[in-house]
Parts: structure tokens; sequence; C-alpha cells
């Protein structure tokens, strides 16, 4: 692994919006570790964390429609960064309509596939304070977005199994027959078993830095830990991974990607019957869940709102390590008007961090949400509505 003083810095530069959410024609230009956006609220200090995160993560964080992207009553919008990645420049744009997204890659068309994890970002919005204690979807869906920044192979793995879910589910709303699902599920048991396992891994490698910022927030006093549990695992069957002692499964499952493949088949043909009666699709890695517990007591039906936003931002600060671990890059860290969230103790370890050599951007309403003068290396640039 890379040591911090070695792994290069990723800076961005310009962004440029062009009939891009309220945007006519702006360019910010960021010369500082830490931006900080300030405006009224409608301004759209959002939208610029919007259009970093999709020309670096590729994504919206906030899942639009395409025509959402455009200005109103315009046909396209155009986005464009500068990146300087080590000695690397990139210029990374985006061209949107109601239709399609195109991207290029210093000018040269490119895919999403071809740009995933080239300059990684990680983004903290107030949904995200939710994210330790809503439903397991929350945390998948984090989870992927991650792990398709992290590796080409988890990008693909989850693109095919979200291919294959989709046509499932078509089939089982027309009402198809036992033999016609069963033929449908060699493809289907083989991707979910595949996106279950890499999930698995990638949760199990993020785990012990979620673990050790919560140790940190509560002063050592409370231990972080969590389970996998696959679709068709009871509940009652999960048990808390042990932090620090083995990394143990969820109950006796040895889950190697050959004993998924074996029960995740086993699993669709028991349920077969089930899922043509029901027209749902009940099996799977869209039906695993995460269960997060601290000392040992589920979080999501006890935890305190301040246990519960320190552990949400464990969760997004163990993102950057883990990133920075595996790519050998520092990613971007955007927090979208998440300081007025939290409590003087969180927003002073936050800005702690916010110190390390990674660029940040943050928006806020207010400029007393917080003391600037703990950061360093810092810029406001105010956005008029």
């Amino acid at each position: 692994m890379v040591g911090m003083d070695q792994t290069p810095d990723t800076k961005l530069s310009s962004l440029t919006l062009r009939e891009f959410r309220n945007y006519t024609s702006k360019t910010f230009e960021f010369s500082t570790n830490t931006s900080v956006l300030t405006g009224k609220n409608g301004a759209g200090k959002t939208n610029v964390l919007e259009a970093i995160y999709l020309l670096s993560a590729l994504s919206s964080f906030r899942h639009p429609k395409l025509s959402e992207l455009v200005r109103f009553q315009q046909q396209q919008a155009y986005i464009e960064a500068c990146f300087e990645l080590g000695e690397r420049h990139l210029t990374i744009a985006l061209n949107a309509d109601s239709e399609s997204k195109k991207y290029t890659l210093n000018t040269k068309k490119k895919s999403v596939a071809h740009l995933k994890g080239l300059v990684p970002a990680v983004v903290f919005s107030p949904s995200d304070l939710a994210l330790v204690q809503n439903a397991s979807k929350l945390k998948r869906d984090t989870l992927d977005v991650l792990g398709g920044q992290l590796s080409h192979s988890y990008y693909q793995v989850k693109r095919d199994f979200e291919k294959i879910l989709t046509y499932k589910k078509s089939l089982l709303k027309q009402g198809c027959t036992q033999s016609y699902l069963q033929a449908t599920n060699e493809t289907f048991g083989l991707c979910s078993a595949h996106l279950s396992y890499q999930r698995y891994r990638l949760f199990q490698s993020l785990l012990p830095y979620i673990a050790k910022f919560y140790n940190s927030f509560s002063s050592g006093e409370e231990i972080c830990s969590a389970c996998y549990a696959y679709s068709w695992q009871p509940d009652s069957l999960a048990s808390p991974m042990s932090i620090g002692v083995d990394n143990s499964p969820c109950s006796s499952f040895e889950p190697t990607i050959d004993n998924l493949l074996k029960v995740t088949y086993q699993q669709l043909e028991t349920h077969t019957h089930t899922e043509c009666l029901s027209g749902r699709s009940v099996i799977g890695a869209h039906h695993d869940t995460i269960m997060l517990f601290i000392d040992n007591i589920p979080v999501q039906q006890f935890a305190s709102q301040g246990q519960a936003r320190s552990l949400a931002l464990s969760w997004k600060l163990a993102e950057l390590e883990l990133i920075e671990a595996v790519k050998h890059v520092k990613p971007l860290l955007l927090l979208d008007d998440v300081m007025s969230e939290l409590d003087s103790s969180r927003v002073e370890f936050l800005c702690t961090y916010l110190n390390k050599p990674y660029q940040s951007f943050i928006t806020t309403t207010s400029v007393n949400d917080f003391d600037f003068s703990q950061l360093s290396n810092c810029q406001e640039i105010h956005i008029e509505k």
C-alpha cells in the first residue's frame, strides 16, 4: 500500500456549468484545499456538488430524471471539470439531455465503465444521516456506489445483476411458467451470488474503518459491529461480525463464491412456486440485509439520534480511507449542508479531519454553522440566487 505521504492528491481546479439545473453559464475556480459554498436556500449550492459528483463518481446522489439536470426550457446541459491527479491533467465533461448522458475525457468520448473510479469521490448529505437506521436498501445502494468506484469488476457485476433482475421482474409481472422461471434463474442465480459475494467482501473491508471512527466518536466507550445476512437467511441466524477479533460472518455459513452459488440455486429452486404465485422475486442480492450494532444492540431499533449520526459520519469517513487504501489516490469529499445537522463536538471532529489532504467542498446556508478558523487553506464562495 502507498503511504499517506506518497498518495497523489486529487484536485479539482475548475468547474463549468452551462444550462445545468438553475445555471445559465458559470465557471468556478478552486484554489484551496477546502471550498465553502454559502448562499440562501435555492441559490444552487447543492447543484454545484451534484455536478462535481456527476463528473467524479459519475452518478447523482439526488437520483433525478435526466430532464431535471437540464435548465428549464433548455434542450441540453453541459458540465465540465478540470482535475489534477498527481502529474496527470484530466478534463471530464458531460452532455445531458432528457434521453441520455454522454461523457468525454480530454474531448474523447468515453463510457461510464471506462471512467468509473478514475476520480473517486465521497458525498455526505442530510439523507445520509438516516443511513444506519433506514432499511437495508439504502445501505446496499451506498455500498454498490462505493464498490463501483473501487472496482470495474464490481461495477460490471452490479450492472449485469440489475439487467437480469429487471427482466425477471417483468416475467413475473406478466405471469410465467415455473419451467421458464427456472431457466431464467440459471443466469439470475449466477449474477446474484456474485453480487452478494462482492458486496459482502466490500462491507467486510469497510467495517473496520467504520468501527475505528465510531470508537473515536464514543471515546472508546462503545463498540460498533455489524452483520451481513443473505436474502435466504432469517434474521434470527444473524450475529454481529466481531471487529478486531476474527471478522466472523453471520452464523456458521462460509461465504465463498462456490458456497453462495450452491445455496442461491437451492433457494431459488425452493422458492420457484412462491415467486410464480406472488409475482415477486424474493430471493437474491436485492434482498440481502445489513445490520449494524452498538455494543451488540441493533442500531435500527435502539440507537439514539447522536449514536446514529456518529455512525453515519463514521461510515462516510470510512469510505474515504478505504478508497485511498485500495485506489492509492485521495478522493474528493463533498459535504452537502450537514454542518447544521451535527452538534459542536462532531463538527469539531469533522473540521479536524478536513484539514487532512483531501480536497473538500462544503455547502451551508449560514457561516455560523461552524467556525471557519478551524479550517486551514479554506476559501468561501458565495452563490447568489
